[in-house]
């Protein structure tokens, strides 16, 4: 699977309107955009063995986490499968189209609390 920023599979304003035209996009738009913080928990309920945690990105002076992913060690679970962690923030920093790049909150077996 290409490993793909987060933001291309951004939801349109007709998705945003309609939760039925979101649900059925396909499964790495859905993901990606939408749904990640639900793909993340799944990943972490399938290895309760592991220390996987979860982890947000949000921009620089933001509140709003703008993506989800499952941590383990330096690798990050989301949309696009295991990739490292410094690769998916990058590659989102390089999606967020001018603004300023994400912080990453919330990353590491720590974050089992939430």
């Amino acid at each position: 699977m290409a490993v793909t920023a987060a933001g291309v599979f951004r939801r349109t304003p007709g998705e945003r309107a309609d939760q039925r035209l979101a649900w059925n996009r396909a499964d790495q738009p859905f993901f990606a955009a939408g749904a990640c913080h639900i793909l993340a928990w799944v990943c972490r309920d399938t290895y309760p063995d592991r220390p996987i945690g979860l982890a947000g990105l949000r921009f620089a002076g933001q509140r709003q986490v703008v993506h989800v992913y499952a941590t383990w060690a330096d690798w990050a679970f989301d949309h696009a499968g295991w990739n490292p962690e410094a690769y998916r923030t990058r590659l989102t920093a390089r999606g967020a189209r001018g603004r300023a790049g994400p912080a990453v909150v919330g990353a590491g077996p720590a974050s089992r609390r939430f």
